[in-house]
């Protein structure tokens, strides 16, 4: 699965896209190809060991605190998740984004294994699935809860939806698109 589809599915899931964990989780696929999902894809590997289709998302096995994350998360993205703790602790205290991207990583492997089964066309009809609301503003807005015209993110707190501003927002769609651009993904 490319990094562009991880990054998109991140954006209309959480409003943020974050490209730093996809980018260090496939690093290997460089050197490996189809093969480097032996590497840094720990819940990839744990498909029917820990999870399966019926139990995608054990709470068991990933209902974990903060220090947890830290233990659980594989060794090579072990820097990056200790990076990303120490910045947000110290700018914006919100330690929720932590656990937040720890659940990127997880659907990032989730996904790649729901991928792998799909046969050819399927996949192209994912793509164009994904390319679709990720290119709808309106979509995005309506059921996700991204607007990426005022560049906001939607959160349900004590049964209200609260908007609020997100700068990363706009960087990271930006970089999306001019990536979709740069790649003739859009014309696919």
């Amino acid at each position: 699965m490319d990094r562009w589809l991880h990054e998109s599915l991140d954006i209309i899931i959480w409003g943020r896209s974050y490209w730093w964990l996809h980018k260090q989780t496939d690093k290997p696929a460089k050197e490996w190809g189809e093969l480097h999902r032996k590497f840094n894809h720990d819940w990839y590997q744990q498909f029917k060991k820990s999870w399966d289709w019926e139990n995608p998302f054990p709470k068991e096995k990933l209902d974990v605190e903060i220090p947890q994350i830290l233990e659980v998360i594989p060794s090579g993205l072990k820097k990056t998740f200790d990076e990303l703790v120490s910045k947000e602790s110290r700018s914006r205290n919100e330690k929720g984004l932590v656990k937040e991207a720890f659940q990127a990583y997880v659907a990032h492997c989730y996904f790649d294994r729901l991928w792998d089964e799909l046969q050819p066309q399927d996949r192209i009809y994912g793509e164009r699935l994904y390319l679709n609301w990720i290119l709808n503003a309106r979509l995005l807005y309506d059921k996700a809860g991204v607007d990426i015209d005022n560049w906001k993110i939607s959160h349900e707190i004590d049964g209200k939806v609260v908007w609020e501003d997100s700068p990363e927002l706009q960087t990271d769609y930006n970089n999306l698109l001019n990536y979709l651009t740069r790649e003739s993904i859009q014309s696919r």
